[in-house]
């Protein structure tokens, strides 16, 4: 009786989850700025917030890998 009287809009809900998940979520980032050719490294990547970007489990696919123009 109660769920029936106060109904939840399921799409209002996703859209204030999805900017706290972008919020607290995090992303890799490069520690500095890396020239062309660059092979990258775990000490040249560093996982922050605000999330938006490629997830921390992605970061063993993108070590060894060289940075294009």
């Amino acid at each position: 009786e109660i769920m029936k009287a106060n109904p939840v809009d399921k799409n209002s809900l996703v859209e204030e989850m999805t900017d706290l998940r972008r919020t607290f979520s995090r992303s890799i980032v490069a520690r500095k700025a890396l020239p062309e050719g660059a092979l990258l490294k775990e000490t040249d990547l560093a996982v922050k917030k605000p999330g938006g970007g490629l997830p921390p489990e992605r970061l063993p696919d993108l070590l060894g890998c060289v940075l294009l123009g």
